[in-house]
């Protein structure tokens, strides 16, 4: 299914960013990217983006699933389009330094930068992206575990993160065609972790500060864990204790999700409120907020995006081919 064949997955170790870029036999991968974008004349002017591409396992059977959104937070329209492309379509073609699904997705990875292209009836975009910073473990040792207890959970994640990607290029809404600028996030995450469990899932929070800061913030609500990596503007990386509570959630159709957060690190405190109205797809959904603190002085913008069982307010399983709801991939 995939051109560019699959490399093993290491439960003790992983290996280099670009090794870990190829997705892993037999367990769960995951290629997301976001950002912040503003009109390249008007910088009053906002959007946003988010793509995934997740790896699913079911019944011994891989496939993936495509979701790419893009969102004008001024008008508050939302675009957003879901694939499901099944494991006899060869559609899907990873390479070292490439991603491609199709007409829909294309990803060109080079030594400095990105280069990031979507192609949709109603709605696209051609994005540089700029790596500057270079890419992160996300928690120390780029391991996280789903429990508190770790040395008991045989269930992990990998992962990195390219921060304050400088980004530019153009999208498409409609009719209009719009040159931007803006920042991104790059984020690779895999693991063997056991997603029909709704204890496992977790929330992706990734705050971009106007002091050149971004926290990225890996959170499982059932566990009350979180794994948070800051990279500040000398480009430093620390893990510090982070405290994260729900300010207000909201329901979609049955499942719960967090509408807004306070994060409280190194004697900041911020909270996270919307900036566009409650989108989802599930079993995704994805946020784009601005960073408030005690003045209610904005502070920057954050991108969220949570798994469906994240807050779900019942333990148990969840058969994820209930949401095959989504278009298939042709």
């Amino acid at each position: 299914m995939t051109f560019g064949g699959k490399i093993k997955y290491r439960a003790d170790r992983h290996g280099t960013f670009e090794e870990e870029w190829l997705p892993h036999k037999r367990v769960y991968d995951c290629w997301r990217c976001s950002g912040f974008l503003h009109d390249f004349y008007n910088s009053s002017m906002i959007y946003a983006y988010h793509i995934h591409l997740h790896k699913l396992n079911q019944l011994g059977k891989e496939y993936y699933m495509l979701f790419i959104a893009c969102t004008d937070v001024n008008d508050g329209k939302h675009y957003s389009r879901n694939f499901i492309i099944e494991e006899n379509k060869k559609s899907v073609d990873i390479d070292a330094d490439s991603i491609f699904c199709g007409e829909a997705l294309q990803i060109l990875m080079e030594k400095e930068a990105m280069a990031l292209r979507i192609n949709d009836s109603q709605f696209g975009f051609d994005l540089c992206l700029l790596k500057n910073k270079g890419a992160f473990w996300q928690g120390e040792l780029g391991k996280m575990y789903p429990e508190t207890n770790n040395q008991k959970c045989s269930e992990q994640l990998f992962g990195y993160f390219y921060p304050q990607m400088t980004t530019y290029g153009r999208i498409r809404l409609g009719e209009k065609s719009i040159r931007v600028k803006g920042k991104s996030l790059f984020e690779r995450v895999w693991g063997n972790v056991a997603l029909k469990r709704k204890q496992r899932h977790w929330e992706s929070i990734h705050l971009m500060l106007g002091s050149n800061e971004e926290l990225n913030i890996i959170n499982f609500p059932h566990s009350n864990t979180n794994y948070c990596a800051l990279v500040n503007k000398e480009n430093g990386l620390s893990f510090p204790d982070t405290r994260i509570s729900t300010l207000e959630c909201f329901d979609c159709e049955g499942y719960s999700f967090a509408k807004s957060w306070q994060v409280q690190y190194n004697n900041n405190i911020y909270d996270l409120k919307p900036l566009s109205k409650e989108s989802s797809s599930l079993p995704f959904h994805d946020m784009v907020l601005v960073v408030l603190d005690n003045n209610v002085d904005t502070k920057g913008y954050a991108l969220a995006s949570s798994w469906v069982g994240a807050r779900a307010k019942e333990p148990g399983n969840i058969d994820l081919s209930l949401f095959r709801g989504c278009d298939n991939f042709k």
